[in-house]
C-alpha cells in the first residue's frame, strides 16, 4: 500500500469516530507520498469543522505542508487553525491559532486527531465557548 492511501485510511478512522452526523471528505494522492484531504464534517449541535491538509507522509512520518481547520458554530468561528503566511511576528509562525475572541494566538503544530479531541471538549456538556 502506499504510504499516501495508508494515511487516507488513517483519517477516515478518525473521521468515523470523530462524532460527526454527516462528513464530506475527499482525498486526492499526488504521488505515492504526496496527497491532500479535506472536507467538512457536521455535528449533532449543528457545528462543523472544515478542514484541509497538504501531508507528505513516508513510512512513520507525517509532515502537513499546509492545513486549515476551521471549526464553527451557528454561524460563529469558535477556532480556527491554520498554516497561512499572515502573522510572521507570532513566534510560532507559521503556525497559529484563531479564537472565538477574534485573537490570532500562537500554536504549536496540530493534526486532525488534535482538533478533533478539542471539538470533543466543545461537544460534551454542551459547551459553546
Amino acid at each position: 500500500m502506499k504510504d499516501i492511501e495508508a494515511y487516507f485510511v488513517y483519517v477516515d478512522s478518525l473521521i468515523r469516530g470523530s462524532g460527526s452526523i454527516d462528513q464530506e471528505v475527499y482525498y486526492v494522492a499526488y504521488s505515492p507520498v504526496h496527497g491532500e484531504v479535506r472536507g467538512r464534517l457536521k455535528f449533532a449541535d449543528g457545528s462543523f469543522l472544515e478542514f484541509y491538509e497538504d501531508v507528505v507522509h513516508s513510512g512513520k512520518t507525517v509532515q502537513r505542508k499546509h492545513y486549515r481547520y476551521h471549526y464553527m458554530r451557528e454561524g460563529r468561528l469558535i477556532f480556527r487553525y491554520d498554516t497561512a503566511p499572515h502573522y510572521p511576528n507570532l513566534p510560532t509562525y507559521p503556525y497559529h491559532k484563531h479564537t472565538s475572541t477574534g485573537r490570532v494566538i500562537e500554536s504549536s503544530p496540530v493534526s486532525l486527531k488534535e482538533v478533533l479531541a478539542e471539538i470533543a471538549t466543545h461537544l460534551e456538556g454542551g459547551k459553546h465557548s
